[in-house]
């Protein structure tokens, strides 16, 4: 697959030169990085739709910037500002049926089945303590696993497993 060359406006969903970038696309490379921004097209694109109508307030998703390869003087810096390792890659702050809000891990497709599901000892903990203060949490393993918990929060069909463990939410296509 030829790679998009550019860079990306997220307002408009496009490439510096004008070429539309799909989720899938962006996720084409395989990181936990394509994955999430592939995710965030996605509510950029298709509006984040269910059922052809917008969810409501999906604006409002957002991601921490807890992970990634960073240099010790940054990575100090982010410490000192309150980045805290563990913490889901995404958060939407939006109340729904029984849940605070949705927490969202993001994880490869390869991921899915190994050994914690590629998670942390330190996410683990964090799922379990989100999990006690009454919040959503899935591991999502790839970007449309993703969009299907984030429309099934939203659409009252997400099912949390008994216990403070957080919902596996498999790769698909």
């Amino acid at each position: 697959m030829a790679k998009v060359r550019g860079a990306i406006d997220p307002d408009a969903g496009t490439t510096s030169m004008g070429k539309m970038i799909t989720p899938a696309q962006l996720a084409a490379s395989g990181t936990e990085h394509g994955h999430q921004c592939a995710i965030i097209q996605w509510t950029v694109i298709d509006g984040g739709k269910t059922n052809g109508q917008p969810i409501p307030d999906l604006d409002m998703l957002f991601a921490v910037p807890n992970g990634g390869d960073r240099r010790p003087s940054v990575a100090a810096s982010l410490k000192a500002e309150g980045v805290r390792s563990g913490v889901p890659d995404l958060v939407w702050p939006v109340p729904r049926h029984q849940f605070a809000g949705l927490y969202l891990e993001l994880k490869v497709p390869k991921h899915f089945g190994t050994k914690a599901g590629g998670r942390s000892d330190k996410q683990i903990d964090w799922h379990k303590r989100l999990r006690t203060q009454h919040y959503a949490v899935v591991t999502a393993y790839g970007w449309q696993a993703g969009v299907a918990a984030l429309v099934n929060y939203w659409v009252g069909a997400l099912v949390m497993p008994d216990g403070d463990d957080c919902a596996m939410y498999e790769p698909r296509g």
